[in-house]
């Protein structure tokens, strides 16, 4: 008897527990989306065969701001998430989980869920307004807008203000189609002010130099986002390697520089703001006067010249990186 009483409630359970179709009728503030899946029964046979999922489901008002020239199946794949979230799972400290939107990212494009005041938010300002609709494969969570899939680099940039300049260096320089083509990126790029610190120096640049210089602000390979970054190094698409450094206060460093804004996302990768020019071949960055970063070798002159890279000379370094300054004033 003891026995059956404890499986009562199991066998209830199990008997309850209701499909996505069900679980989007008893929610009158989801007949919109329910109605979209009528009309894509490619998209909705997928969730339907899905297990262990999560679905940030857009409420009625939100579904109605959706833009005309969406793809729609895509934006609603990018509101699924790969695992079964329960509201309590996500805390203070971001989480970047992946999603079915298979582009570009391995795994899955992501989104960022972070607790703020108490509140679940997605992608920095979309709220969760109900949680926790259990379903058979998963887990539900009304938001209250649509989450657009991360915009291509070269729109992300150009949408960024203090951006301006690395944005209009890229496209002088035609590597904004090439850094587009990349997958699983991470971005350190420097803001404006990085560039204007060394704006006043004079010198010429070929579009090797300038290639070199702006390359070794990217990564391949690797998807570093903020909340995973650590004491480790990373090769760049220059070659060289960056250092990054978590310091005990929480701030990432790259090199000499300060992440200043973290995670932007992107359609590869991820985009992290920079405080700071780096410079190929050294662990310090550019910022006008500014000195090495922590543990440059500046005072070991012997092997100064074998750490540069061939055809960038330590002196050519900061040539390049101011030049590329005065480039972007002046147009490459």
């Amino acid at each position: 008897m003891h026995s059956r009483a404890l499986l009562l409630p199991l066998l209830s359970g199990l008997a309850t527990a209701q499909s996505l179709a069900e679980a989007l009728s008893s929610e009158s503030d989801l007949s919109a989306l329910a109605g979209v899946l009528e009309q894509l029964p490619d998209v909705a046979s997928q969730l339907g065969s899905a297990d262990n999922i999560t679905i940030l489901a857009p409420s009625n008002s939100a579904l109605g701001d959706i833009s005309a020239d969406a793809d729609v199946p895509s934006v609603l794949s990018y509101h699924v998430l790969k695992g079964n979230y329960e509201s309590s799972s996500f805390t203070a400290e971001k989480t970047f989980v992946h999603t079915m939107l298979e582009q570009n990212v391995t795994g899955g494009q992501v989104v960022e869920v972070v607790v703020e005041n108490d509140e679940v938010m997605v992608n920095g300002d979309v709220g969760v307004v109900k949680a926790d609709i259990s379903f058979d494969a998963g887990t539900i969570h009304i938001i209250s807008s649509v989450l657009s899939p991360p915009p291509n680099i070269s729109a992300a940039l150009a949408s960024t203000d203090d951006l301006s300049s690395l944005a209009s260096a890229l496209a002088n320089a035609s590597l904004v189609s090439t850094v587009a083509s990349l997958s699983d990126i991470t971005v350190f790029a420097p803001n404006n002010d990085a560039f204007a610190s060394i704006g006043d120096a004079l010198g010429g640049l070929g579009d090797d130099e300038i290639a070199g210089v702006l390359t070794y602000h990217v990564v391949q390979g690797t998807v570093g986002y903020g909340s995973l970054l650590s004491n480790t190094s990373l090769e760049t698409v220059e070659g060289g390697d960056v250092r990054i450094t978590v310091t005990e206060a929480g701030d990432v460093m790259v090199n000499g520089a300060k992440v200043v804004v973290a995670d932007v996302l992107v359609s590869n990768g991820v985009v992290h703001v920079i405080d700071a020019v780096l410079m190929p071949n050294s662990s310090s960055s550019s910022s006008g006067g500014g000195g090495g970063g922590e543990g440059s070798d500046d005072e070991e002159d012997g092997d100064t010249e074998e750490a540069a890279a061939p055809g960038f000379a330590p002196a050519m370094m900061m040539a390049a990186v101011a030049a590329l300054a005065v480039a972007l004033v002046h147009g490459l």
